[in-house]
């Protein structure tokens, strides 16, 4: 027993003077990294204050003009029968929600692609109809390729059931799409 006491401690003892040689770093300047280590701490801080700050401001309404200006949008618009739709459409303008806010009721647009689809000038029902497969596809494509593989294909049908207001209708066209 007293053999095996000797032989922990003498391994024990090694393994300290190995550490103490070879392992543990020589700069010694403790006080240099105490004062890194506050300033970096007081570097992450002042940039978690920023961060709240700019979410702060990020969820206030934006001005009415923060689009870019780059592409300019196409003014003419196909005709409608009905009044109900122009209705409908300066109606949801009226009411102040936001574009954003209106075409995340699209099913497959979330807040991320609806922001996009704004900056590119599609702010309604009727412009999203209107846009088509091909150009939303490469709008999309445009925007990275995280957004590149986005099935916009029954886009357009489900925002002119939208334009129209027929939920049951664009219930009716979702349930037929999952089959």
């Amino acid at each position: 027993m007293k053999l095996f006491v000797l032989g922990v401690l003498f391994g024990w003892l090694v393994e300290w003077l190995f550490y103490i040689l070879f392992w543990r770093r020589r700069d010694g300047n403790d006080e240099t990294k105490a004062h890194e280590i506050d300033r970096l701490k007081a570097a992450l801080e002042s940039r978690d204050e920023e961060i709240a700050r700019l979410k702060a401001t990020s969820t206030g309404t934006p001005p009415v003009n923060t689009r870019p200006t780059s592409k300019p949008k196409s003014r003419t618009k196909k005709p409608t029968n009905s009044s109900a739709t122009s209705q409908k459409a300066k109606s949801s303008k009226a009411s102040g929600v936001p574009p954003e806010m209106l075409l995340q009721k699209v099913s497959g647009i979330g807040p991320k692609i609806s922001a996009i689809l704004v900056s590119q000038g599609i702010d309604s029902y009727a412009a999203l109809a209107d846009a088509g497969v091909e150009k939303l596809g490469a709008m999309l494509k445009e925007a990275g390729t995280r957004y590149a593989m986005t099935d916009v294909s029954s886009w357009p049908d489900q925002a002119k059931f939208l334009e129209k207001g027929d939920e049951a209708g664009l219930a009716k066209f979702l349930e037929s799409q999952k089959k």
